[in-house]
């Protein structure tokens, strides 16, 4: 699908930030006040399930679940300065699920669930959080995270129809600031220096569904166990960094202006710096957000290859869903680094898994949950691809079907949906940008795709699919390929905007406002063998999601300035997916005497429509750049699939019978499959 004066975000690579979920893990206690003046590392980590063992009278045991992780709840007074790694790490973790073992001759038993991650929350009262720069051992100063265990490793048991291990869920992760005004002006300080080390990170993860045994012969479940063995679910992720309130201006008695910021119990002066708020936080490094809100749902499973029972299917699982994700700023979020956001929030949804077996079904993406954000504090970014605020939710990716050595391939798997996401910048909010592709707000909704943490702002781009390829076909005649998976939907997206954006840099555009439908996987290509007659159909693209609807309010007291080339005030856009590609054919007959082949390509995918647009605009714009918009607002059809393209061999050898005066005929037939419609904008 290409998009024509249509901004997106290109993925460069996965979200980086998941690579400290390795860090040690140290079992403490679950609930306290501390008040000491060190840093802070508690974990509670849930026991593994056990795995099943072989009996001595030949007989096995049963794997058993992991168990459920204990909550966390944290009150934090005291400032801690000057530190390696994590000055607050908080996590709950759920135990693994035991693994099944496999037996050729006797029942396989299957593997168990992984346990949950319990609740992890922290209020914080301290005054400063700083970090040391650390290049071995990067880190987020607060790093809060409760995650699902794993499911375990299983095989296939005819008894009990159970396979894989489901993963655990992941548990609710909130964030709050108190007021303790005793201790000063600035009530809480967070300031962090080097490459991916964030102010504060959020996560919640559900556990992966179980993989089979990379040791093993066989492994897998059943296709109707797919849903019931998924990838566990990603909990809520809640925060509010400082308080709500009302910035006020006065001037003093030398005629100098004065500003305060006063909330429900306290006023806090300001001085003449109105955008330092009471709350505050400083990063300076690339990769390294202020902050950090995520909730991941785990992948599906992949099978590993059946090499004794070729016909069994032997299915991978679908993925998890992401959780709700919400965050407020009232504070002051400052970052000087290249791809290092002032608040970014996800949500995304796992990717499905995929079968071993012949002709197998690919599994379902998970879908993303619904992302909100809230800005009334005053957010600053220096690099390159950072953003002010970066809102998205993505529906995971399908799996692919698996390919047939004689029958017919699987279908794809579909697509996960994006969920809601929503933006709101009350009349006190400010957002300013320096770098270049760093637009003020990127709102987004994604049917199956991929989020990423560093992206570049480019026109004309085409979007990748989301939905699973189809599995190739077998050699035996009559059979077929899988058909390519269906792209998810994009969700609702609204923006509702008061304050001000400002931004400097090319190709930042002032507000990005997009729902986005996911591209339809691809047919899988057919390979057919015969004698005497052979037809063979190319397998379809799969459709792609539609867009949804987006939903812009800009209001009266509200500014935005776009200062360089490529950067419109707004752009509000939906887009369906583009259809995928219908599959190839190649079909092949050798009979004598007479020898009949037909082979038509597979029919593209259909485009998947746009949504509504409302722009409802009585904000101050200006733009001072070349091709900068002041309000650009497109809904656009997604293109239809590519048809797929055919080809045919017929040979007819001549009469085994001698001097008979049968001719020998061959008739081929050869047409290209159709492409698919667009979409509607």
């Amino acid at each position: 699908m290409e998009i024509k004066s249509a901004y997106h975000l290109t993925p460069v690579r996965q979200f980086g930030f998941l690579l400290w979920c390795g860090v040690s893990l140290v079992a403490l206690s679950s609930i306290a006040k501390s008040e000491t003046t060190g840093s802070i590392h508690k974990v509670e980590k849930a026991a593994d399930g056990k795995s099943s063992r072989v009996k001595w009278n030949g007989g096995a045991s049963n794997a058993t679940a992991g168990e459920n992780a204990k909550s966390l709840q944290e009150i934090v007074s005291h400032s801690i300065v000057g530190v390696a790694g994590s000055a607050i790490e908080l996590g709950s973790r759920g135990g693994q699920g035991g693994n099944g073992i496999f037996r050729s001759t006797l029942p396989n038993t299957w593997g168990e669930k992984g346990g949950a991650g319990g609740d992890v929350s922290l209020a914080l009262a301290s005054q400063a959080i700083s970090l040391v720069p650390s290049t071995s051992n990067p880190a987020p100063a607060i790093w809060l995270y409760s995650m699902g265990g794993d499911g375990g490793n299983g095989f296939q048991n005819s008894n009990r129809q159970r396979g894989l291990g489901a993963g655990g869920a992941g548990g609710n992760v909130s964030f709050e600031t108190v007021s303790n005004a005793q201790k000063g002006q600035t009530q809480t300080e967070i300031s962090t220096e080097g490459s991916q080390s964030p102010g504060i990170y959020l996560l919640s993860k559900g556990g992966d569904s179980g993989a089979a045994d990379l040791f093993s012969t066989v492994g897998g479940t059943y296709p109707a166990r797919a849903k019931d063995e998924a990838g566990g679910n990603g909990g809520s992720v809640n925060l509010a960094f400082g308080e709500s309130g009302v910035l006020t201006q006065t001037r003093d008695e030398a005629g100098a202006v004065r500003y305060a910021y006063r909330t429900s119990g306290t006023t806090y002066d300001l001085g003449d710096g109105w955008l330092q708020r009471p709350w505050q936080i400083t990063t300076t490094g690339d990769n390294a957000a202020a902050i950090v809100l995520s909730s991941w749902g785990g992948k599906g499973a992949v099978a590993q290859y059946d090499k004794w029972g070729l016909f069994n299917n032997y299915s991978g699982t679908n993925a998890g869903d992401g959780g709700n994700v919400t965050g407020a700023n009232y504070g002051t979020l400052q970052t000087y680094g290249d791809s290092s956001y002032g608040m970014l929030l996800q949500s995304v949804g796992g990717a499905g898994g995929r079968g071993a077996s012949e002709g197998v079904k690919g599994a379902a993406g998970g879908k993303g949950g619904a992302v909100s954000a809230i800005n009334d504090g005053s957010i600053f970014t220096q690099g390159a691809r950072a953003a002010g605020i970066l809102a998205q939710s993505v529906g995971g990716t399908g799996g692919d079907g698996k390919g047939a050595l004689w029958l017919s391939g699987g279908d794809g798997g579909a697509a996960g949906a994006g969920g809601s996401v929503s933006v709101s910048q009350g009349a006190d909010g400010i957002i300013n940008t320096e770098g270049t592709a760093a637009p003020g707000i990127v709102a987004q909704s994604v049917g199956g795709g991929y989020s990423a943490d560093a992206y570049a702002m480019v026109a004309d781009q085409s979007s990748g699919s989301a939905g699973g390829a189809g599995g190739a076909s077998g050699f035996l005649p009559f059979v077929s390929a899988g058909k390519g998976g269906v792209g998810g939907d994009g969700n609702k997206v609204t923006v509702d905007f008061s304050g001000g954006i400002s931004t400097a840099g090319a190709s930042s555009p002032g507000i990005l406002e997009q729902s986005v439908g996911g591209g339809g996987g691809a047919g899988g290509r057919t390979l057919s063998t015969s004698v005497i007659v052979n037809i063979a159909l190319g397998a379809g693209g799969g459709s792609a999601g539609k867009g949804g609807d987006v939903i812009f309010t800009g209001n009266s007291n509200g500014s935005i300035q776009t200062i360089n080339d490529n950067s419109a005030a707004v752009v509000v856009q939906s887009v369906g997916g583009g259809g995928g590609i219908g599959g190839s054919v190649s079909a092949y007959t050798v009979s004598p005497v007479v020898s009949i082949v037909l082979a038509m390509g597979g029919e593209g995918g259909g485009g998947g429509g746009g949504g509504t647009i409302l722009a409802n605009n009585g904000s101050s714009v200006q733009t001072f750049g070349q091709y900068s918009d002041g309000l650009s607002a497109q809904s656009i059809g997604g293109g239809g699939g590519t048809a797929g393209a055919a080809n045919s061999v017929g040979i007819a050898l001549p009469s085994p019978v001698p001097n008979a005066p049968t001719p020998a005929v061959s008739i081929g037939v050869t047409l290209g499959g159709s492409g698919g419609s667009g979409g509607l904008g």
